[in-house]
């Protein structure tokens, strides 16, 4: 998700299996969703299967004051390098994940 971004929903995919072979002798590896540490408002990330990506499965790198309201709720983020690597702001949400291959998220 690009810097300036506002009001964005992602939901409902799955995001598997993320690799670059060719990078990882220089510790670049593919994350499921990847938010820009700066100046992006309400995202929600809802209903969506990560797994089995070589690095992160959520993250928001360099964050800073502008990246504000990040709504994470029922997703199953599993088997990642990292499964979430962010710190939490004031505004975020974040509920009923579930970080387990064998999750039933109700509602999706």
């Amino acid at each position: 998700i690009l810097p300036s971004t506002k009001n964005i929903r992602i939901e409902k995919n799955t995001i598997r299996d993320g690799k670059i072979d060719i990078y990882n002798a220089f510790g670049l590896y593919a994350s499921g969703i990847e938010i820009a540490g700066a100046n992006i408002e309400s995202a929600t990330l809802s209903c969506n299967k990560i797994y089995s990506n070589s690095g992160n499965g959520i993250v928001i790198p360099n964050r800073t004051a502008s990246t504000k309201q990040i709504i994470m709720k029922q997703n199953a983020i599993y088997n990642n390098g990292i499964n979430v690597n962010f710190y939490l702001g004031p505004q975020d949400q974040v509920e009923n994940n579930c970080f387990d291959s064998s999750c039933q998220i109700a509602g999706c």
